[in-house]
């Protein structure tokens, strides 16, 4: 039996999904506070925000973002099998796009990479203004007997600093409490402001804004 902080477990679940698979909150539930979170930073234009979608999955993140106005985006996912298939099916709406102009911004503006979130050696620091992730880090930390230590964990919040420009900002959408934002604030490395996600449902997951500092 697999544990969801294994490769194979996801590759074996993402081995024959063809459709958009969201854990139970989709881009749709967080995305007014990530709309209201760029507009209390006064972003003015977020088709120039280099933005790293890390665990990527087959969720509708990547399609909501970009419907939102957001053009440079890299989505990476450990699991080598998901990533192929969704760069096909990107690659496919982009031929199927209204327009050949708007389909070669669909080309240019998005990437798919199979990485794993504790080592983004491939990336430079400071290449990326914003990076978020839904539930990924409650799935590297599954088995973790305390969040704050876990060397995976770490592992994931240095490299995320590294990669992130001077005031750059992780949001981290997870069922994660307690010592999460022990682990989150990696001794300084970030300060960090949370928030539960709108909705009715009595159990809601939190939204951490994470700043580079």
């Amino acid at each position: 039996h697999c544990s969801p902080a294994s490769i194979e477990y996801w590759d074996d679940f993402y081995d024959d999904r063809r459709n958009p698979y969201d854990t139970l909150y989709g881009y749709e539930d967080f995305r007014p506070v990530l709309l209201n979170f760029m507009r209390t930073q006064k972003v003015t234009d977020r088709g120039k925000l280099r933005v790293l979608h890390a665990g990527c999955g087959t969720s509708n993140v990547t399609q909501g973002l970009w419907q939102d106005g957001f053009r440079d985006i890299m989505n990476i996912d450990f699991s080598k099998v998901l990533i192929e298939l969704m760069e096909k099916k990107w690659q496919d709406s982009a031929d199927n796009a209204m327009s050949e102009e708007e389909g070669a911004a669909m080309r240019q503006g998005l990437k798919w990479r199979d990485m794993d979130l504790t080592d983004l050696s491939a990336f430079s620091g400071g290449a990326f203004d914003l990076a978020l992730e839904k539930f990924t880090l409650d799935a590297i930390l599954c088995e973790a007997k305390d969040d704050a230590t876990d060397p995976r964990g770490n592992a994931v919040m240095r490299e995320l600093h590294r990669v992130l420009a001077p005031s750059g900002v992780f949001i981290s959408v997870a069922w994660g409490k307690g010592r999460r934002e022990v682990l989150l604030r990696s001794g300084g490395l970030f300060d960090v402001e949370c928030q539960q996600l709108p909705g009715e449902a009595s159990q809601r997951p939190l939204a951490y804004f994470c700043r580079k500092r």
